[in-house]
């Protein structure tokens, strides 16, 4: 998913190192963060799960080329190799712009490439990516080991799509910038045919429509417009048979929350707070237990048109805010409890909705109030990050 920083003159591209396990997807990046000047890299950072881990770090180089004249910034993503790992894997791909396989060599290892080229394939697919729509490059490595399949094999075996290959050694550092070069060029070359217009002797780019302008980073409006649909689904509201048509409050509503996700995920950046795959699995399986089985949860889902990914984006934006939380107002679990007075004022101001007494509707009261109360905690965090940003809307 392009971001176009025009504070900074810079296009932001995601690209993402994919293949099997130990077929050198985390060696590709240590290498690239070792040897990249310090000036065109930021902070690496390891998402640890149980036995592998997601790196990613943003990377600036800049004799690779431009769009529109602004410099191309690339987040540089790895993602586990094992089949276990599949969710992880589908978090990372959300948004991508190009993909790097990396292949290996060695002829035991063909089945597990073949089979973490088809589940590239299908995680694909769930987004509605078709894996000939998007930039992909091969990489075939481990090229000095001696029991390995010639280049000539290994296209015919793996390389189905004929898109374009390197070799590499990656431990060694060879062939590593050439593969990460031939993918940046790949991206910037159908990103400039996609934003420049086709007329004659033109040059810039045709810049995305967008909805918010927050500290120079522009959050376009087709964004904007899946996210709205994706909530209005999850709102568990019935789509209208002519598709969703909101109002201008609707809108205006969507579009806070939009900047909020949008400032939570900033602030845990900077902050250095992520999601691990234990605590996403953890959060699932609570959403799984109210519907009783993993089934009807995935019904529910396809019952609003989404699919198990849209609605894990969304959990791991609740579970940063949750964190973001704990640090903006420490002591917000006392804030939000209510207390005995609340409890019966609310009662008593609203008794005549209520069928039973007080005793017997004092834990449905105590719910409501819990609610409300987080509901302003949250507001007041989002508030804090606001204050701390220069924001503005286009509706």
């Amino acid at each position: 998913m392009v971001q176009i920083n025009f504070a900074k003159k810079e296009v932001n591209c995601k690209l993402v190192y994919y293949g099997p396990g130990l077929s050198g997807k985390t060696t590709n990046l240590e290498i690239i963060y070792q040897k990249a000047p310090e000036k065109s890299k930021g902070k690496m950072t390891s998402v640890a799960t149980e036995g592998d881990r997601t790196l990613f770090f943003d990377f600036l180089p800049l004799d690779i080329g431009k769009v529109g004249g602004m410099n191309t910034k690339f987040q540089l993503y790895t993602v586990p190799g094992q089949v276990y790992y599949n969710s992880t894997r589908k978090l990372v791909l959300q948004g991508v712009d190009g993909l790097i396989f990396v292949a290996d060599s060695q002829k035991d290892k063909m089945d597990e490439n073949i089979e973490s080229l088809q589940n590239l394939a299908e995680n694909l697919k769930e987004q509605g990516i078709e894996i000939t729509e998007i930039p992909l490059i091969i990489q075939f490595n481990k090229r000095d080991l001696p029991n390995i399949f010639s280049i000539e094999e290994m296209n015919a075996k793996l390389n189905k799509l004929n898109v374009p290959t390197t070799q590499a050694v990656a431990f060694k550092g060879e062939g590593v910038f050439p593969t990460l070069k031939l993918a940046a060029a790949t991206v910037l070359e159908r990103l400039n045919k996609k934003y420049t217009p086709k007329t004659s002797g033109a040059s810039a780019p045709s810049i995305p429509k967008v909805v918010a302008d927050i500290n120079g980073a522009k959050l376009s409006f087709s964004d904007f417009e899946k996210f709205c649909l994706n909530h209005y689904r999850l709102s568990g509201k019935k789509e209208p048979s002519g598709g969703v048509k909101l109002s201008k409050p609707e809108k205006e509503k969507y579009l806070s929350l939009f900047v909020n996700n949008y400032m939570v995920k900033l602030a845990s950046k900077e902050q250095d707070i992520s999601v691990e795959q234990h605590e996403l699995s953890a959060h699932i399986e609570k959403i799984v237990a109210k519907f009783g089985s993993k089934e009807k949860f995935i019904q529910y889902l396809k019952d609003r048109k989404l699919t198990e990914n849209d609605y894990k984006d969304e959990a791991v934006t609740r579970i940063l805010a949750s964190k973001l939380l704990a640090g903006i107002i420490p002591d917000h679990k006392e804030k939000t409890v209510p207390t005995e007075k609340q409890l019966q004022a609310f009662y008593e101001k609203n008794k005549g909705k209520f069928k039973g007494t007080y005793d017997q509707e004092k834990r449905k009261i105590r719910a409501h109030i819990l609610k409300m109360n987080n509901q302003k905690i949250m507001e007041q965090m989002y508030q804090s990050l606001r204050n701390e940003a220069e924001i503005k809307t286009f509706l």
